[in-house]
């Protein structure tokens, strides 16, 4: 038979747990409106995530990878950028900068008259020269874009220039994981994203609870 104390220190552990429990819930809760606001803010202002769509990229970057777009970066040669025209927003690699003159010739990229070696073309190719078949200086704010993928690829040898107000960002790094592992298809990466957050987070609060409550025993 228990004791009126026994009864009573019975209670107050239930109550310390319940409010346990509940305090890391409003930590939880906080947690991922904070994360919410910081990922729009980063969206908006520094960096989000987009798939490919497109194999122009290849093997570089495959068809349906996820990749990492900052918006705060200086853009140099080599880079891979994302950038808007009139008609569908772009994934290439940057080729020649501002004040620079490039041409190609025999399938051959030439930038201020010297041979660029690409290793990371997909596979060699007599491409097309097309507006880049004749010597071209760039203006201030002027970019040449080519696809990895000359053979499939529509770029600045098609459309010519990419102009600075045009460019979105630069690609910072490009992954699959997370499209292999996605929870929900229906979701958008940072959808998704933000789902595996928060499902560390309530594995780690749980852990909490119980190292916690492991403790007071």
């Amino acid at each position: 038979m228990m004791t009126v104390c026994e009864v009573a220190n019975k209670e107050q552990f239930k109550n310390v747990g319940i409010k346990l429990i509940l305090k890391n819930i409003i930590k939880l809760v906080a947690f991922v409106i904070i994360t919410l606001v910081i990922c729009r803010l980063l969206t908006d202002k520094v960096m989000y995530f987009t798939e490919i769509k497109g194999t122009s990229m290849e093997s570089t970057i495959e068809n349906e990878d996820l990749i990492f777009v900052s918006r705060i970066s200086d853009i140099d040669r080599g880079d891979i950028i994302v950038f808007d025209l009139p008609y569908a927003q772009l994934v290439k690699r940057v080729v020649a900068l501002p004040g620079d003159s490039i041409y190609i010739n025999d399938g051959k990229l030439y930038v201020n008259n010297m041979l660029v070696e690409e290793p990371y073309i997909k596979q060699e190719d007599k491409m097309s020269a097309g507006h880049l078949g004749r010597y071209i200086t760039l203006g201030e704010g002027e970019y040449i874009v080519l696809g990895d993928n000359r053979a499939l690829s529509k770029d600045s040898r098609q459309f010519g220039v990419v102009k600075e107000e045009y460019i979105v960002g630069e690609v910072v790094a490009s992954t699959d994981v997370l499209k292999k592992i996605a929870i929900f298809d229906q979701l958008s990466p940072l959808g998704n994203l933000l789902i595996y957050m928060i499902g560390i987070t309530i594995i780690l609060g749980i852990m909490r609870i119980v190292v916690e409550w492991k403790c007071k025993d």
